[in-house]
Formats: structure tokens, sequence, C-alpha cells
């Protein structure tokens, strides 16, 4: 799927599961067992670590954290040439010694910076 198209959760869900979680369906009644429906652990692990919240949280500081040796170049709203908001974010980062530039876009700085960041993480991996 193309990053660009893709909401927060399902961006966030990508990198929960390239950082080695699983997602999880619980069939129980109460937190314990799943009330919600939904629980994240570890890939092969059959115990903990086994957590009810995402392992990526919805923040600003968790969307900046961008792999090793990546630096965030440049950050802001996108406006008209009459200072209209477009209410379009855009992140873009750039990694040395690979010539890599990366630009995501989203409605919200949050949406921008989290594409970015799995952008980033894509492109270190080698894959899409």
């Amino acid at each position: 799927m193309n990053i660009s198209e893709m909401t927060l959760t399902e961006v966030r869900d990508r990198l929960a599961e390239l950082e080695g979680w699983s997602r999880c369906f619980a069939t129980g009644s109460t937190k314990e067992d799943g009330e919600d429906g939904i629980y994240w652990k570890r890939k092969g692990r059959t115990r903990l670590p086994l957590t009810w919240d995402h392992p990526v949280p919805p923040t600003l500081d968790e969307a900046a954290k961008l792999p090793e040796g990546w630096r965030l170049l440049e950050l802001g709203d996108n406006t008209t040439d009459e200072g209209t908001p477009l209410h379009n974010w855009f992140a873009g980062a750039w990694k040395h010694g690979r010539e890599w530039h990366l630009v995501e876009n989203g409605d919200t700085e949050l949406e921008a910076r989290f594409r970015l960041r799995l952008a980033c993480t894509l492109a270190e991996r080698g894959s899409k």
C-alpha cells in the first residue's frame, strides 16, 4: 500500500509489525481476557511481553523516532501564496552517506511525521 494513502492507525500498525509485534484478537469478556478484542504481543513469544495498548503510541515524540542516521530536514504546513492554509503538513528527512531524501504529507503534523518515520524505516530495510 502507498504510505501516503495509509491512515495513522495503519501506519502505526505497520511500524509495530516491523518492530516485532503481532496484533492478536482476544475473545474474553474482561480486560485481562481481551475485552476490547485486540492485544499485542512480541512475535515468537507465548508469554510476556504482551500489551493491551498499541505498542506505537500516537504521540509526536513517538512519531519523531526516525531510524538511526536519519535527520529531520523539513517540517511545515503547506499554504497558498496568499497564506491560506491547505491543511496539509509535510515532513522530510535525509540520511547522510546514502543521499536519500524522503518527504511525506499528512493532514496533521502527527500524520506527516508518522508517515515519514515509516518511509525511512522501509527505505532502511530496503522494502516497500
